[in-house]
């Protein structure tokens, strides 16, 4: 969904490309404030709560937007959701794997900006196929929602199992 914000602005929500940079910003401003809430979150109530908490919360942001398209208040009101959840999760989550292998943090964290990147291209290919086979963007937050499912599924499970991942640093 991210890859395809600014088409998803015009084409869906019928935004003017001369207030695409603006309303970018406005998303940059709810990403940094974003990040500043989620470490602080983590340091008042744990990186788990703050991970559970922020994925549901874009899933759900994500799951609704579909259907509010035709309002553009709406629709940009649930883009900043998204967006400040997905930036309060990044420090949870590199908090959390710290703290599973504090020994290891420089591999663990930079195998996880390496996933990151990873999941980026991965969800920018769905987005494309998504498009070429619907011929719209209109249900491509259906498609992010779904997968950060799994997501928050596989957190979940690290979460209650509670090991430690064991890398040795090289």
């Amino acid at each position: 969904m991210f890859t395809y914000l600014t088409p998803y602005l015009q084409g869906i929500l019928h935004v003017q490309a001369s207030n695409i940079s603006i309303i970018m910003l406005a998303f940059g401003i709810f990403g940094a404030i974003g990040s500043r809430l989620g470490g602080y979150g983590v340091d008042r109530w744990g990186a788990a709560r703050v991970i559970t908490f922020s994925i549901a919360v874009h899933i759900a942001a994500l799951a609704v937007l579909p259907f509010v398209s035709d309002v553009p208040g709406i629709g940009l009101a649930l883009l900043a959701v998204i967006i400040f959840s997905m930036f309060a999760n990044g420090p949870a989550i590199q908090s959390y794997f710290i703290q599973q292998a504090p020994e290891s943090s420089n591999l663990v964290l930079s195998l996880n900006t390496s996933i990151v990147h990873l999941g980026l291209a991965a969800g920018a290919g769905t987005g494309g196929f998504m498009v070429n086979a619907a011929s719209t963007l209109q249900y491509n937050p259906w498609a992010a929602s779904f997968i950060l499912v799994i997501g928050l599924a596989a957190a979940l499970v690290s979460f209650t199992r509670g090991r430690k991942i064991s890398v040795k640093p090289a």
